[in-house]
């Protein structure tokens, strides 16, 4: 009888399996979705600290705007101007409440709070001047 003889030869791999394929996908999919939301958050955080600096600039401009206006709001009390002096006088007299809304009345005209406000300052001429201050033209109204 003849004998014959089976040789079991183990297959070599040659590839990958599927499940193999799957779970590298999974992980890469996972890593991707971590990195994206790191690179989102460092992306907010820039957007963040350009937004403060830029904030943080424009309050430099404004506070040294409103030194200027208070600056010169004690310069028109020393001078006697004629606006201060309306002022004053509605004030009952007390110099340092007269540079107060001096000051709140100058911060009104330079920092309008509303777009009317705004448009207001640009269309018509200065309805605050007092009769006898200078006008736009440089001529003395009155």
């Amino acid at each position: 009888m003849a004998h014959t003889t089976h040789r079991h030869r183990r297959r070599t791999r040659t590839g990958f399996t599927l499940v193999e394929l799957l779970v590298v996908i999974s992980i890469i999919g996972v890593l991707f979705a971590l990195s994206g939301a790191a690179y989102q958050r460092f992306r907010v955080t820039g957007q963040v600290k350009a937004a403060e600096d830029i904030v943080a600039k424009l309050q430099g401009g404004v506070d040294d705007q409103l030194k200027v206006i208070a600056d010169n709001a004690r310069k028109e009390r020393l001078q006697g101007s004629a606006d201060f002096s309306g002022i004053q006088t509605y004030c009952g007299g007390d110099a340092d409440r007269a540079v107060a809304l001096l000051v709140y009345c100058r911060v009104k005209q330079n920092f309008p709070q509303s777009t009317a406000d705004l448009q207001q300052t640009c269309t018509s001429p200065r309805s605050s001047e007092s009769p006898g201050s200078p006008s736009p033209s440089g001529t003395a109204a009155g």
